[in-house]
């Protein structure tokens, strides 16, 4: 296919993902919550909204994949063995025990301060609504690799890693305007997750491998540096500068991609 073609196959996923994303944002709106207020998307009928539109949008890809490109969704990767699973274990755990030491660094120094929550209340907060939100981050990391890494790489695989590196992950970040509050540093944030999981998908080839770091890094944000005002480990007496969360990204993302150049070249 021509470099033409590409650039017009990508601008019409795009678009479906934007269509589907507004058509999403007005079901939330009708139940009265404010898509962009983080906190607000715990709400369990707005995380059952996100997961239907986030459904429809990975069976959208299968069907352009099939009707416009004649291949199979399989085409993007979604192959796991042990090496890999083994990876995705250490990235969880990793972006789990690292952001946990990096907040203790930053109480140290009187950055932050942070109170540990109750076991009790750790309890109720898994079994009431972690679980299903839980299910939710994982189904929209999965819609995500298969746009942003799946796809646009499957698109753009004939112009090289430059190509793929580049265009998916400015994609990438301006997509997330959309449904987000955006400064300065989380938009860096965007755009340095997507460096990380582009890389981590071109040198492993599996959707999977991209999904669970993905899923990692949400998880991490839910856990430890509460993003959502509930369901957290710690408890922050203010929330933490988005300058000091960007350095952790970029920290993260670093040693991500070297450790996943070190166990698959």
């Amino acid at each position: 296919m021509s470099f033409l073609d590409s650039i017009l196959r990508l601008i019409t996923v795009t678009v479906l993902a934007i269509v589907l994303s507004v058509l999403a944002m007005l079901t939330v709106r009708l139940t009265g919550v404010d898509i962009k207020d983080i906190k607000q998307r715990t709400h369990p009928g707005v995380l059952a909204i996100a997961m239907l539109f986030n459904l429809l949008f990975i069976l959208a890809i299968a069907l352009v994949l099939k009707y416009w490109d004649h291949q199979s969704i399989r085409v993007l990767g979604f192959s796991l063995g042990s090496r890999r699973l083994l990876f995705v274990i250490f990235a969880f755990f990793f972006s789990l025990i690292s952001a946990l030491v990096y907040v203790r660094i930053l109480q140290s120094r009187n950055i932050v301060h942070i109170h540990y929550r109750s076991l009790k209340t750790l309890r109720s907060a898994v079994w009431s609504a972690t679980l299903f939100g839980f299910l939710v981050l994982f189904i929209a990391a999965l819609q995500e690799e298969i746009l942003f890494r799946g796809y646009f790489s499957f698109v753009l695989l004939p112009y090289g890693f430059w190509y793929g590196i580049i265009i998916s992950s400015l994609v990438f970040t301006i997509w997330h305007f959309l449904t987000n509050k955006a400064g300065f540093f989380q938009t860096a944030d965007w755009l340095m997750g997507g460096v990380m999981l582009f890389f981590i998908y071109w040198i492993s080839g599996s959707i999977w491998i991209a999904t669970l770091t993905h899923f990692s890094r949400n998880i991490t944000n839910v856990l430890v540096f509460d993003i959502s005002g509930s369901n957290a480990l710690l408890q922050f007496e203010k929330p933490i500068k988005p300058s000091y969360k960007s350095l952790y990204t970029i920290l993260f993302s670093t040693l991500i991609m070297l450790s996943g150049y070190v166990v698959f070249g």
